[in-house]
């Protein structure tokens, strides 16, 4: 069976299910209780029960909830539709949905269609959102009745993908793939001895949406693996399969982090040695999730990590890393309208639509703003935050390295840490070309000169040529 991977499709899915939510969803506990039952907050979906602890009602209680947001989310894409408001936020979703499955009415042929859907579109939580689309656009009783396919179908063909994946011998080009994107540090630890071994997952996976803990044997590590999410599954099966890495474990380390002032433990995904012996450590998002506020926070604490202990670091959904959004070029008009936009207030998403539509932003050109200019994001409400006041656990964060008497908008870029800051400084006062620190860095001249501005130092007379 071949399934291909269309992740414009996903991205087109969770920005329009944005714009719907906000437009839709009117209380702010129904927004929450959405958003955690579908993991729009960390790409982690919850049980009811879990959903219900949090917010303090049964697990019935949250059931309906969650059945009243789609409820409205149905009916405002009616009225839209009778209103002619075919701009609305909920039409839009509904229209996607149904011109991007071309439903018939046979619950058999809609219940693939819909299976086939959710597995495309790797970050999803497959049965939860199954049964979503199915109570979108459908009545009660036929949603009913395509629920019992699609359930069956989403088993059938990721039963299906796993043979398929069994079989695959591209492992090792996939490992060189990815290995020539791992961002070592500048002292790389190198295992003498078989210490490696005594780390151990740190905490068990949580349970998926429907209540289970998913795991699969790996013959490498002779154990039970647990795993999160499909596209969590996809890597680590790569990862078992390759015979350069010789070892591996989920959920590794705890890393204390501070996001909002509260002080957390975060996990990574994974740590993996190679047959040279060197390691690397791995965090697995979407890309809806790369740039959410919290995540944007872990990443820069698992960099300070990786940097101490000599390991190299991995961030990526599984098709393309961290740096393919931090050397995206960027419109200057577009940075410079968002950038003074977020300057005094919050940017919500009908405002940010407008900017949208005037500079035509798609998914991969906001993640990338985002990522390069530091700001807080957060997908669910929508919110846009300017970001010169997040810190990391045990370092220096970028509001206190920067001089607070200059009046100019504070930017800065992805992720960079103290080591990578104190080499940009050294080369820019030894005279070397901005174009030539560029390339030695892996990052734009335009980056270099943010960063530099970030770090105290004038850029009005700094030229590339």
């Amino acid at each position: 069976m071949d399934i291909q991977k269309n992740n414009n499709v996903g991205d087109m899915f969770y920005e329009l299910l944005t714009g719907s939510i906000e437009e839709t969803l009117l209380y702010d506990r129904d927004v929450k209780v959405f958003s955690l039952r579908y993991g729009l907050y960390d790409g982690a979906p919850h049980t009811l029960e879990y959903v219900g602890n949090i917010i303090g009602v049964t697990r019935e209680r949250i059931r309906q909830i969650v059945n009243r947001c789609i409820h409205r989310i149905k009916n405002k894409a009616k009225k839209q539709a009778r209103e002619g408001d075919f701009y609305g936020g909920s039409y839009k979703l509904v229209h996607f949905l149904k011109n991007t499955l071309q439903l018939t009415g046979n619950n058999e042929d809609d219940g693939f269609k819909i299976a086939t859907f959710v597995i495309d579109v790797d970050e999803m939580p497959k049965y939860l959102f199954g049964a979503f689309i199915a109570d979108l656009l459908n009545d009660k009783k036929n949603a009913k009745r395509k629920k019992t396919f699609i359930n069956s179908f989403i088993k059938n063909i990721l039963n299906e993908l796993e043979k398929e994946e069994k079989a695959e011998a591209s492992s090792n080009r996939l490992f060189e793939k990815f290995s020539l994107q791992i961002d070592w540090p500048p002292f790389v630890k190198i295992f003498n001895d078989t210490s490696y071994l005594d780390i151990v997952p740190t905490r068990p996976v949580r349970l998926d949406g429907v209540g289970d803990a998913v795991s699969y044997f790996s013959t490498k590590l002779q154990r039970d693996v647990e795993y999160e999410s499909q596209i969590e599954y996809r890597f680590f099966k790569w990862v078992e399969r390759t015979d350069k890495v010789i070892f591996y474990v989920e959920q590794p380390f705890e890393i204390p982090v501070m996001a909002h002032d509260v002080n957390t433990l975060y996990h990574p995904d994974l740590f993996i040695v190679f047959e040279d012996f060197t390691a690397a450590v791995v965090e697995i998002k979407p890309p809806a999730q790369m740039a959410v506020y919290q995540n944007v926070v872990r990443r820069n604490a698992l960099k300070d990590f990786c940097n101490k202990n000599g390991y190299g670091f991995i961030y990526t959904d599984g098709y393309r890393t961290i740096q393919k959004y931090e050397s995206l070029e960027l419109e200057i008009t577009l940075v410079e309208d968002l950038l003074n936009e977020i300057k005094e207030r919050t940017l919500y998403w009908k405002t940010y639509k407008k900017y949208k539509d005037k500079h035509d932003i798609g998914w991969d050109t906001f993640i990338a703003f985002i990522v390069q200019y530091g700001v807080h994001y957060q997908f669910s409400p929508f919110q846009i935050q300017k970001g010169d006041y997040y810190k990391v656990v045990g370092s220096v964060s970028v509001k206190e390295r920067v001089n607070k008497t200059d009046d100019k908008p504070r930017r800065h870029g992805s992720y960079w840490d103290s080591y990578e800051d104190e080499l940009v400084w050294s080369r820019f006062k030894a005279g070397i070309d901005l174009k030539e620190i560029a390339l030695l860095h892996e990052r734009t001249v335009s980056a270099i000169k943010i960063r530099l501005e970030c770090l105290g130092y004038a850029v009005d007379s700094i030229h590339s040529d």
